[in-house]
């Protein structure tokens, strides 16, 4: 699967500064969106990946430090877990 991402804008000669058009801007969030999705989710399983589930930690951590509030944590260790893979193709 190939992910092409093409952003339009407009230069300022003088400045060098970027100025997009909002049409042009929607497509840059939706973009980012996807660019975001498809670093988060493994492509075979559909299933979040260990780099999100460790950002998402760090922000509850966070979070549950800053408040001075519990945080509750599950880890699910799946053997055999090809097993399961292969039955995804």
């Amino acid at each position: 699967m190939q992910n092409h991402l093409t952003i339009y804008a407009w230069i300022c000669p003088e400045s060098g500064e970027a100025s997009f058009t909002p049409e042009t801007t929607d497509e840059i969030i939706i973009l980012h969106r996807r660019i975001s999705e498809l670093a988060s989710v493994d492509d075979l399983t559909c299933i979040l990946n260990r780099c999100f589930g460790l950002r998402r930690f760090r922000e509850e951590f966070s979070n549950a430090s800053y408040g001075n509030k519990s945080l509750g944590v599950i880890l699910l260790d799946v053997d055999h877990f090809k097993a399961v893979n292969d039955t995804l193709t």
